[in-house]
């Protein structure tokens, strides 16, 4: 009788594994046809003189990093594209640079033949916005058929060093980073939805982050990160039960480590490029969303990553005499962000003092800045662009 039931406990285990190894494989190997296709405007053209109306994506923090990747790839996809940051002069360049790669990239194969890429540019502060700068924002888009929103600015806005230690930040540090990454996305996502609405169907894409679990040196980051994660799978099955938004999917994505020009220090040499990572995104949607899934990771080794540090190897390691298999994640877990700090603070030309604290030079932590309005760069776990931006206290804005 015991065999028979240890059998039955073995056959649906291995089921079990081969159903989520077929789910896994598929996800990332079987990509459809038409990406995205579901989102864009029904109406066709009457004949072939006349233009199929384009379908628009608003993406927050796309002048460079993983927006801008995300808005190469939809433009080959046939959508319009409204770039969305706090200066203007970087918005220009990266619409310059989508003008440019729209041209020399036809568009993918499913889709029909278009015009020079359609780009509009929004200018607003994420730190600073106003209910009334989001109202203008959402008002100014009234003539332009939106059917996805993309809430991927974020970053790590605080003094430097941008590795901080919770009792070394000032309050103003802590609002800059909630603003930016959180109350922005939230508040705009509120006062966009009714018109997101209007839609057949649309879809909303937040971003969150592999270090939601809570990471040491970036803990406003981190914690910014997990309420991205709970808004977004919150609000994903908050649209599905009312009959006036159930057309509205809503989807997370989890990066992790990504190399971009903001993220490029203690960066490890499998991280996907920026652009490969936007590409990936627009490409895999579909398929989390057929699942009903409500978070992705779209790059193949994050996926692996994040099945071996939420016990993928635990079958294989239980049975080792003395080894805390946990600790071990733990300690690399930590170890990986503090080569990361490390690194940045290395290229900052600053060293780490026997207590461990960020050395400019006298022993003590500083708020560093060159003092001639240039400002400075910062780094962002989500392969943020870098800014260059004097606010007058050494703090930084960064957009992913």
């Amino acid at each position: 009788m015991m065999m028979q039931l240890f059998a039955v406990i073995g056959a649906l285990a291995t089921l079990n594994f081969a159903k989520n190894a077929y789910q896994f494989l598929t996800f990332h190997f079987v990509k459809p046809a038409k990406p995205l296709s579901s989102y864009k405007r029904t109406s066709q053209p009457r004949d072939d003189t006349e233009d199929e109306k384009t379908t628009w994506a608003l993406i927050t923090g796309s002048s460079a990093g993983i927006g801008l990747g995300i808005a190469q790839e939809l433009i080959l996809q046939g959508f319009g594209v409204i770039l969305h940051g706090h200066l203007p002069v970087e918005l220009a360049e990266a619409k310059d640079h989508l003008l440019k790669y729209g041209q020399s990239h036809p568009p993918r194969k499913q889709v029909k033949s278009t015009p020079p890429p359609q780009i509009e540019i929004r200018v607003l502060d994420a730190r600073t916005a106003t209910d009334d700068d989001l109202t203008s924002l959402v008002n100014s888009l009234s003539h332009l058929d939106v059917s996805i929103l993309v809430n991927n600015v974020g970053g790590n806005a605080i003094r430097e060093p941008n590795f901080l230690e919770v009792k070394d930040m000032t309050t103003r540090d802590i609002d800059s980073v909630i603003d930016q990454n959180a109350r922005f996305m939230s508040r705009l996502t509120c006062l966009i939805l009714p018109s997101l609405a209007k839609n057949p169907k649309a879809l909303i894409i937040n971003f969150s982050s592999a270090g939601k679990v809570g990471c040491p040196w970036l803990v406003m980051y981190s914690a910014t990160k997990a309420f991205n994660h709970g808004f977004s799978v919150g609000l994903g099955r908050e649209l599905k039960l009312n009959p006036q938004t159930k057309h509205i999917d809503c989807i997370c994505v989890i990066p992790h480590e990504v190399k971009s020009q903001g993220n490029s220090k203690g960066v490890p040499g499998n991280a996907p490029n920026w652009d490969d990572f936007g590409r990936e995104i627009v490409q895999k949607v579909d398929n989390a969303v057929r699942r009903g899934e409500w978070e992705i990771r779209p790059h193949l080794g994050h996926g692996i990553e994040a099945g071996i540090l939420n016990g993928g190897l635990d079958w294989l390691v239980w049975w080792i005499p003395g080894l805390d298999w946990n600790a071990v994640l733990e300690k690399g877990f930590v170890d990986t962000i503090r080569r990361k700090r490390d690194a940045w603070w290395e290229f900052k030309g600053a060293r780490v003092n026997e207590n461990g604290l960020w050395d400019g030079g006298n022993g003590n932590l500083e708020t560093v800045g060159n003092g001639n309005g240039n400002g400075a760069k910062v780094v962002t776990e989500d392969g943020g662009a870098t800014r260059k931006v004097n606010n007058g206290d050494g703090r930084k804005h960064s957009e992913d």
